[in-house]
């Protein structure tokens, strides 16, 4: 997990990290994310809100850690919505996620790790 924190850390420095959910949502709804991050404690109804508007604009959605961990990682605190703007950055976060969850769980495909 150290590996995907450290890389949205590194987005972030590099400008291609939007944080909070009016700015991801804006950012999704101008097909500008190419990956929505989303902390595994959110409300179900954030989550559900999330995991719809990006399946209706095809962008693909990864929940990992929590908030806490997330806010060290990008120095976004009491964040919880993130979206990496930068393709080449998103397929290799998400390809850490998956490879996370394959460790963790002995399947592969999906990208929810916790």
């Amino acid at each position: 997990m150290n590996a995907s924190l450290n890389l949205l850390g590194i987005a972030r420095r590099a400008g291609k990290l939007i944080s909070g959910s009016a700015n991801v949502t804006a950012a999704v709804q101008k097909r500008r994310a190419s990956l929505v991050v989303l902390a595994a404690d959110l409300s179900e109804t954030t989550r559900r809100k999330f995991e719809y508007l990006c399946k209706t604009r095809g962008t693909s959605v990864v929940s990992l850690s929590n908030q806490s961990e997330l806010a060290k990682a990008t120095g976004c605190p009491g964040r919880g919505v993130f979206a990496i703007t930068e393709k080449k950055l998103a397929r290799e976060f998400s390809s850490l996620c998956a490879e996370l969850t394959t460790v963790l769980t002995g399947e592969g495909g999906t990208h929810h790790t916790e």
